[in-house]
């Protein structure tokens, strides 16, 4: 054992015993032996005191299997290994499974290769204890020895793993999963037993990934998680996570978040998806369909920026229609045993994104937030919308002292982005409209009087409307529609516009996903909204009467009414039957609509251009 093997080792048919050396540098092939009943090894052992291979130049390990006939037998050739260790190991290991086993007169078990123990040596603080290049088998590990770990890494997993079959015994990984790296469970057999857990001490920043529904207890401690955890079906064990999950971190489960119970009688619902480190979890959580299992953070402490959720919990993501099981639904920020813990209830989490740690649990497709908008949104069709002050879009010198900016915050529940692949911009994808104060029913343009900033410091969720240079925006009801934001982080090629409530201003007929806000009157410049201005003056002395002609409008700011000239009749409304009195007081020599001095044909072509065009403030029918 105190030299290299550095040329290449093959065994036609037989078993490879045992190979020991100081340092591995050659190739080794082996096709197995025939054995018609018991279990046997194509290759035992491959042990170095040092390195197997080197990260520039791996090694190849091969073994095969297939039919074979012997003295009128037939039988097999069994591709397994028993064990690989080193104190790092670099090789691209090949043992048969499914997609490249020869086809044969043999059953399935046969031609299927299995890793019994892979195993690194070296100190992680030495830099030692790496795994390099590639394994693709079919199992990994073996139930009848169960004080072996399938794969055991004292440092860095920096190659990819590919298990076509089951982990029958756990998987330890003691330093990183580096970002080129994937340790992935393809599926032909995903029915993992609790003994096929997989712990990461270090860094996950490449992949783990997970095609079946079962996996042993998957954890991450006390390392961070930078990468990617995919589980291709449904996650029915628990998943623990410690250290830091920043913002980077995927953790994606295709289809459903299962329950788990433990033996008690009755049994008690157990939590599935366990956040443990001291930071916020800052990163995504994709569940494919529906949450029945429970998934914990830790208590967010206010002040400190610990625990918590910072990032996204997306829940049926997968499915278009929306369809979700409620009732069984939870995220808990914090442990039970935590005084204050919160437990969001489906379908629309309505805790506010400060508590929690500034993240968002939003079910697919997402809604509005409308407690957590500025202002809050009032879902009341009877209602004013909330209130903000034009004065406080004015610029820092010229508004009241007692107001900040007005900046407009409209919240997802979920992530949103522009939906490009259908043309549409930041400067179209949603349109901004304003009420006809005289006609409730017509709006009119209003996206130019703001600037719209989608997603301001990387928050997904969040579309702001500040005032555009040059003044404040016009007093009165806004609506912002988005005609062109779609659920941001969705699987697959599905285009599902968010989810924002109906407005019920201006009547049934006029019924629109928006946000809906007021910019109110401040005339007088003193930081509070006229109807409130006169309303207090009132209530402190009677005998201050800011508004004399109870207009709503404070004496001092008045300025002549405008009318609406077309509403020949002064009905309120512009209507055909103003054409009839209009040409009934043209032809008897009272028609100076455009107030010339007298009355001629002009007068009626001015009519009629404000019928049909209905400046403001006129409201037709």
């Amino acid at each position: 054992m105190n030299g290299t093997i550095s040329g290449a080792i093959s065994s036609n048919r037989g078993m490879i015993s045992s190979i020991k050396a100081k340092n591995i540098t050659g190739s080794i092939t082996a096709n197995g032996q025939f054995q018609p009943l018991t279990e046997f090894f194509a290759i035992n052992t491959i042990e170095a005191t040092e390195d197997i291979g080197t990260s520039s130049q791996p090694i190849t390990i091969t073994t095969d299997a297939g039919p074979v006939s012997v003295g009128g037998q037939t039988g097999f050739n069994n591709g397994s290994i028993k064990r690989v260790f080193g104190r790092n190991i670099f090789a691209n290991i090949t043992t048969p499974f499914p997609e490249n086993a020869p086809a044969g007169p043999y059953t399935a078990d046969n031609k299927r290769g299995n890793i019994r123990e892979l195993k690194t040596t070296g100190l992680l603080s030495a830099g030692h204890g790496k795994f390099g290049g590639s394994v693709t088998t079919f199992t990994l590990g073996d139930l009848d020895t169960p004080l072996v770990n399938a794969l055991q890494l004292t440092g860095n997993l920096e190659g990819t793993i590919t298990a076509y079959g089951t982990i029958k015994r756990p998987v330890i990984i003691g330093g990183d999963i580096v970002s080129t790296a994937t340790l992935e469970l393809v599926g032909e057999e995903q029915d993992l037993s609790a003994t096929g857990d997989i712990t990461i001490s270090g860094t996950l920043v490449g992949a783990v990934s997970v095609a079946g529904d079962k996996l042993g207890d998957l954890i991450i401690n006390p390392g961070s998680m930078t990468g990617t955890i995919n589980v291709g079906g449904n996650l029915q064990s628990k998943l623990s996570i410690g250290g830091t999950v920043t913002s980077t971190a995927k953790i994606i489960i295709d289809q459903n978040v299962e329950a788990r119970y433990n033996n008690a009688t009755p049994p008690v619902q157990q939590d599935t998806i366990v956040f443990t480190g001291a930071s916020a979890m800052a990163g995504q959580l994709w569940i494919g369909h529906n949450l029945s299992g429970v998934v914990v953070m830790p208590l967010f402490v206010s002040g400190t920026q610990t625990g918590g959720l910072s990032g996204q919990v997306i829940i049926n993501r997968n499915d278009e229609a929306g369809a979700f099981e409620t009732a069984t639904a939870r995220v808990r920020i914090g442990q039970t045993n935590q005084s204050g813990w919160q437990n969001i209830a489906s379908p629309e989490y309505p805790l506010l994104s400060s508590p929690i740690g500034g993240g968002a649990v939003g079910l697919a497709p997402f809604k509005l937030h409308k407690l957590d908008c500025v202002p809050v949104y009032v879902d009341n069709p009877a209602g004013q919308p909330p209130v903000l002050l034009s004065t406080g879009f004015l610029p820092a010198e010229t508004r009241p002292p007692n107001l900040s900016e007005a900046v407009v915050t409209i919240q997802s529940r979920g992530p949103m982005k522009i939906d490009t692949e259908n043309g549409y911009t930041a400067t179209n994808a949603v349109i901004i409209e304003v009420q006809n104060p005289a006609c409730p029913t017509q709006w009119w343009p209003a996206t130019d009087f703001f600037t719209r900033t989608y997603a301001p410091g990387g928050n997904a969720r969040v579309l702001q409307l500040t005032r555009v240079s040059g003044g404040p925006p016009r007093e009165g009801v806004y609506r912002v529609i988005p005609q062109g934001l779609i659920c941001k982080d969705m699987a697959g090629s599905i285009v599902l516009p968010v989810d924002w409530p109906i407005t019920y201003v201006g009547g049934s007929d006029d019924e629109l996903p928006a946000y809906v806000f007021r910019v109110g009157a401040d005339c007088n410049g003193n930081g509070i909204w006229d109807v409130t201005d006169i309303a207090d003056g009132l209530a402190s002395d009677p005998q201050v009467i800011l508004d004399s002609d109870s207009d709503g409008i404070i004496d001092d700011c008045e300025e002549e009414e405008e009318v609406c000239r077309c509403d020949w009749n002064e009905s309120g409304v512009v209507s055909v039957q103003d054409i009839f009195d209009f040409l009934a007081s043209y032809f008897a020599g009272n028609g100076d609509f455009n107030q010339s001095g007298a009355s001629s044909v002009q007068d009626i072509f001015d009519f009629l251009g404000c019928y049909f065009g209905l400046p403001e403030p006129c409201c037709g029918i």
